[in-house]
């Protein structure tokens, strides 16, 4: 009985195993297409976001995933904090603010990028928001899933209350800033003032990270508890 129950751990380890190397393969499939897709988008040229452009980005944003885009207006609220971010080993905090574009009567969500706090939470964003009518360079994006995107928080900073969000949620941020936000945002990219605060981001790195190393190493974890028990069968008809 001890056996049967010492052959069975190791079958469902090795199952484990082999599925979450299958899962990698899959997660390295899912780079490479947003790879593909983001050198696509790069490589076209910069798109000018006015009233009519948005109009049609709306009806089908994915066709314009990381697409360079410009756009020009005045933030039209004050600024949403996206908690639990880090950039470059350090923790911190990405500004969001949606940006009225000139000559429309539609906000574009803008991640204006990175900024520095030891609890990767409490900043306040008010040194940061920009009255005067702004340029913006960026990617778009789309906002993720609703599903499991945590639950808002708002900080009290002095009388003032903060605005926080754990992931992108577009219902939470129609709440906070506007309920005329566009159905996708725009990651602010570097510019010539790329030493202040907020850091713009730079464009997601094209590469495969490391879904292959952990495929082949679950594929390893299987084949030695395999391996093993096959060596143990082996051992004990032998004596």
């Amino acid at each position: 009985m001890r056996d049967l129950a010492a052959i069975s751990f190791v079958l469902l380890a090795a199952a484990v195993c082999t599925s979450l190397g299958f899962w990698q393969l899959d997660r390295l499939e899912q780079r490479r297409a947003r790879n593909t897709q983001l050198s696509e988008g790069l490589g076209l040229p910069p798109l000018t976001l006015d009233s009519a452009a948005i109009a049609g980005l709306a009806r089908s944003p994915e066709s314009y995933l990381y697409r360079r885009v410009h756009l020009r207006g005045s933030y039209a609220a004050e600024p949403v904090i996206l908690r639990g971010r880090s950039f470059q080993g350090q923790p911190g905090v990405h500004l969001l603010a949606p940006l009225l574009v000139e000559g429309s009567d539609v906000a574009v969500l803008i991640n204006r990028g990175w900024i520095p706090s030891d609890d990767a939470a409490t900043v306040d964003p008010r040194p940061f928001h920009a009255t005067a009518p702004v340029e913006v360079e960026g990617i778009l994006n789309l906002f993720p899933p609703a599903e499991g995107l945590g639950v808002p928080a708002t900080l009290d900073m002095e009388g003032h209350r903060v605005h926080t969000l754990a992931r992108l949620d577009v219902a939470a941020l129609r709440s906070y800033a506007t309920d005329r936000l566009a159905p996708f945002y725009v990651q602010q990219l570097p510019g010539s003032a790329s030493g202040e605060l907020p850091y713009a981001l730079p464009p997601p790195p094209l590469d495969e990270g490391s879904h292959l190393t952990y495929a082949v190493q679950w594929f390893g974890f299987a084949a030695t508890f395999l391996i093993g028990l096959v060596v143990v069968a082996a051992l004990r008809r032998v004596r």
